[in-house]
């Protein structure tokens, strides 16, 4: 029963750190993409990008995304992460972080995809926004 209780242990605190490291360290990108919205410097998020981010979508349409919303939305206020969730398939682990963000004309629900690309190197492969938070993609 001890052997049992063990594994159970340390196969816990296995989850645990892995969950916490692909959390923080999606979260630092996270950080990172919403301070160069808030700077307008949007050909700087090109290095936070998944490659098959930037195949799906080249970065021209990312900064023509991100200027548009800007003219919409206006500046960049404050951003506040509200969930988070990690997932691990075939050896590859991926984070979703959920934010709730404020502009000067409102606020929007947002959701970050990232998928541990090179050594808990995580990069963002999807980004989405909506006024309605029930419509962002589960």
């Amino acid at each position: 029963m001890y052997k049992f209780v063990k594994i159970v242990f340390v196969t816990v605190q296995f989850i645990l750190l892995t969950n916490c490291g692909s959390i923080s360290e999606s979260d630092k990108v996270g950080n990172d993409f919403y301070e160069i919205i808030k700077s307008k410097k949007y050909e700087k998020i090109e290095p936070l990008l998944h490659p098959e981010a930037l195949t799906a979508t080249p970065i021209e349409f990312w900064i023509q995304g991100l200027q548009e919303n800007n003219k919409n939305m206006g500046d960049l206020l404050v951003y506040k992460r509200t969930g988070f969730s990690t997932n691990t398939t075939n050896g590859i682990t991926t984070a979703t972080l959920k934010y709730d963000v404020t502009y000067v004309n409102g606020t929007l629900f947002e959701k970050i995809d990232f998928i541990n690309y090179n050594n808990n190197q995580y990069k963002i492969s999807h980004y989405q926004f909506n006024e309605d938070k029930n419509k962002l993609n589960q």
